[in-house]
């Protein structure tokens, strides 16, 4: 069993932080458990919620959690990054690739 409130305790007292080459001003905060592995992104471009969020699909870790945050276009939904934004058409997409889908399947 998952108890999320132990696992996100462990989470604030042994987490790494790193800011990103890549993505100026972009800070990920990890840490990977025995049962849960977790990973905040601060301040992402697009391309990197994408690329996290297809990463967490496919992770064998048996709990996942995603948590999204930040300014959204109330109209749409849409989270407001820093790149650009992030749909639910975007996170449909990456359900709808061939190689998720391939992992997905029993």
């Amino acid at each position: 069993a998952c108890n999320l409130d132990d696992q996100l305790k462990l989470f604030v007292s042994r987490h790494s932080a790193t800011f990103s080459t890549l993505v100026k001003g972009q800070q990920s905060l990890h840490h990977q458990g025995d049962v849960l592995e977790t990973l905040v992104l601060l301040n992402p471009s697009d391309k990197s919620v994408a690329s996290e969020v297809r990463n967490l699909i496919i992770d064998t870790s048996q709990y996942k959690l995603l948590v999204f945050a930040g300014p959204y276009i109330e109209e749409t939904g849409e989270l407001h990054l820093q790149t650009g934004v992030f749909s639910l058409q975007d996170f449909i997409e990456i359900f709808s690739d061939r190689e998720v889908g391939d992992l997905l399947s029993p």
